[in-house]
């Protein structure tokens, strides 16, 4: 349900999660949600921030070799 509050973006992003949470793993719900937060910013995330947001550091470690 729709709070009077709330902009027409929130409310469709809101509804979209909910469908999209019946059929996706945590992690594809994170990224999604780390998405429209940073939808926000006027800059776009990097693959590294978003691969530590969601992985924590060992996101950065090599793992060629």
């Amino acid at each position: 349900m729709a709070d009077d509050n709330q902009s027409p973006y929130e409310v469709e992003t809101a509804r979209f999660r909910e469908i999209l949470a019946k059929g996706r793993s945590a992690n594809q719900l994170a990224l999604f949600d780390l998405l429209v937060e940073r939808s926000r910013d006027e800059r776009s995330p990097k693959e590294i921030e978003i691969a530590i947001a969601l992985f924590g550091n060992d996101a950065t470690l090599d793992t060629t070799s």
